[in-house]
């Protein structure tokens, strides 16, 4: 079989490359290595000739001018060198599970496979996962996952590719294997899943150079890239796949992939022209390819964003992403017949639906911005709530824990919604006085949802911020006193109360004469 691996400035992640096919259990007997060199400056070009040196017959090392992509070397390798039945496509950075081949060239076999996709894993970036959760000799392109991994590093039968002329398209510098992938997959006989086994571990570089990385566009030429990508796969669905369940099963994936990337990045675009003549191209690509069958499938959160789009209700779309103060909250959070639901508001009255189910709400974000004593008690100040959206009839509330005992102290927090500000009210004498041990309390904010009970600590991210940092409270009741010493926890700055609780017969005495000293002191 043909490893087929693009380079272009790769090292020093080459060396491990190269290394986890040499050491593949299928046998270097039964590899050849087609490394095909794209104008790289950094010594790749000149490592893989001291390989090909060294190995003989089994590396063959192709020099070109630079490309721009992975696209013009693999066709390369595929149309002059590769002999192999199979070909797999790897990319210069990534690296193979020892018995990935041993793998996946059993399961084509069995099965008679044209494409097989291996489990692929992510060296700290992420990693496609939930085509991988069974192992299927025969995947169905219009019901499985297996659309969602249109990469191109799979497992391919050499003659499907030549006998189809399927190839990467020319002068695409990114993504340039979806159409190539989608081709090989519309046109195979079988499509096989090892899922049981962790086939290429995709890595990550320090540099940000992986072939798929964009760096260092700015939001219009993300745009402009994301925008060519999208519509060239709408349109190649469009063309090659009948209307039905089967093409809205295919076509909603590049709407809850790049569909909504697309939207986000000409939220953030800064030029208010640009903004509008892409806010108006994507409601007419919208018109043309949405379906109500693709619409169906996206995620509750999505299903909205791309309704606005279409209706050109981009105010909306623009206060979820940029979250502009002038946009304020664009979905609000309620409970409807003891469920959670989530609401729209720009699009309320254009007769789309407006309201969906969710499972549970955006991420929740916690912040203290201020710690205050006032009248004897304590007060917390800060921001919880959930990004972009507005809360109605959710109010959060204070949890404070005991470290040694476990006791566990709850009070109602005031919340405006609108601000997402809360302020708490600390009494030491009226939270505190039955408890039983002096102890540590941490402080948290909770939201009771449905079905589930969401949670984060106070925490404070810039201490030097607050206006009082440490802060000792004590109140005093006959024969009781209680004292509150507020701090910060390190490293990760939350707020924690060390409580201690005293029995005295002098309290009354010692609060008596204090008050006393405040009056003589008090200005007339």
């Amino acid at each position: 079989m043909s490893v087929v691996i693009p380079v272009h400035n790769a090292m020093p992640y080459l060396e491990k490359t190269i290394d986890s096919v040499l050491a593949q259990t299928i046998g270097t007997d039964r590899i050849e290595i087609i490394a095909v060199d794209d104008g790289s400056t950094d010594g790749s070009g000149d490592f893989l000739d001291k390989l090909a040196h060294h190995h003989g017959d089994l590396i063959t090392v192709v020099h070109q001018a630079a490309s721009g992509g992975p696209g013009h070397p693999r066709n390369v390798a595929l149309d002059y060198f590769a002999t192999g039945e199979y070909v797999f496509f790897l990319d210069a950075d990534d690296h193979l599970g020892p018995e990935a081949l041993e793998r996946l060239v059993a399961s084509a076999r069995r099965n008679g496979s044209d494409v097989v996709l291996g489990k692929v894993v992510g060296v700290d970036r992420s990693a496609p996962q939930s085509m991988f959760r069974r192992n299927e000799d025969a995947a169905d392109l219009y019901t499985s996952r297996i659309y969602w991994s249109i990469a191109a590093w799979k497992l391919f039968r050499t003659d499907h590719l030549r006998r189809h002329g399927i190839r990467f398209p020319a002068g695409v510098k990114r993504a340039e294997d979806q159409p190539f992938t989608f081709h090989a997959y519309l046109r195979a006989r079988n499509i096989s899943i090892v899922a049981d086994y962790d086939c290429l571990y995709l890595v990550r570089r320090d540099d940000g150079g992986n072939v798929t990385s964009a760096t260092g566009e700015d939001f219009l030429q993300r745009t402009a890239i994301l925008w060519e990508m999208l519509v060239h796969m709408v349109e190649l669905l469009h063309e090659h796949v009948p209307p039905g369940p089967g093409r809205d099963h295919l076509m909603y994936r590049h709407w809850e992939t790049e569909g909504i990337s697309l939207l986000r990045f000409i939220a953030m675009i800064d030029d208010p022209e640009a903004r509008t003549e892409w806010w108006q191209r994507t409601t007419e690509l919208l018109h043309r390819h949405l379906t109500a069958g693709s619409l169906a499938k996206l995620h509750p959160h999505n299903q909205p964003i791309l309704l606005a789009a279409a209706a050109t209700e981009f105010t909306e779309i623009e206060g979820h992403y940029r979250g502009a103060a002038d946009h304020g909250r664009v979905k609000e959070l309620t409970v409807i017949d003891g469920a959670l639901h989530e609401r729209y508001l720009a699009i309320a009255d254009r007769g789309t639906p407006t309201t969906f189910l969710l499972d549970k709400p955006s991420r929740m974000s916690t912040t203290v911005t201020g710690i205050a004593r006032r009248n004897g008690r304590l007060h917390i100040s800060g921001t919880t709530g959930f990004a972009r959206h507005r809360v109605l009839g959710l109010h959060p509330r204070m949890v404070a824990i005991a470290r040694e005992t476990g006791t566990t102290l709850t009070k109602p927090a005031e919340y405006d919604p609108d601000t997402q500000h809360f302020n708490i009210e600390i009494d030491p004498i009226e939270d505190f006085h039955d408890l039983v041990q002096d102890d540590v309390f941490d402080l948290y904010v909770e939201f009771e949802l449905p079905g589930q009970t969401l949670q984060q600590a106070l925490r404070v991210p810039n201490p030097a911020d607050l206006s009082r940092r440490r802060t000792m409270l004590t109140r005093y009741r006959l024969r009781t006193s209680v004292s509150v010493h507020q701090y910060l926890t390190n490293p990760r700055k939350r707020v924690a109360l060390e409580v201690r609780k005293t029995k005295s017969t002098h309290n009354l005495v010692r609060h008596a004469k204090r008050a006393i000293r405040r009056r003589l002191h008090r200005p007339t």
